[in-house]
């Protein structure tokens, strides 16, 4: 386990184009999201296991994959040595700016579509970061 790093947006269009996928994937991920409640309220004796592991097949390998895993993992673990205080280390939250660039430039989960944004730029897009 390790801090993440994570976008300060909720916009949905903001987040796909983070996660470089296409618009309308938000929506679709949600359709899927709520085809899983409604499924694991139908049935309630189903291996709570199996179902995840059903959902995740449906969507595995595709654009609603890709952005479900940006979600939750953001862009990774990052290193803070030197550009956090030992009490921000494990918890907080930078606005637009030159750390939210450097925590971004220092995180382990570098988006295949980067080479068409520059660090500030995503940073801009995300709001600024926050980790936990």
């Amino acid at each position: 386990m390790g801090v993440r790093l994570y976008p300060n947006t909720t916009d949905a269009a903001k987040l796909e184009k983070l996660a470089g996928v296409p618009r309308g994937t938000m929506a679709q991920l949600e359709i899927l999201q709520e085809a899983e409640r409604l499924y694991r309220a139908a049935h309630p004796e189903a291996d709570e296991d199996e179902v995840g592991y059903s959902f995740y097949c449906i969507a595995k390998g595709s654009d609603v994959a890709t952005l479900d895993s940006f979600l939750s993992e953001g862009w990774g673990k990052f290193q803070s040595a030197g550009l956090l205080p030992e009490e921000d280390m494990y918890l907080g939250n930078a606005p637009v700016g030159r750390l939210a660039c450097q925590l971004l430039l220092n995180s382990s989960g570098a988006m295949p579509h980067w080479d068409q944004l520059d660090a500030l730029d995503i940073v801009v897009l995300s709001e600024g970061v926050h980790w936990g």
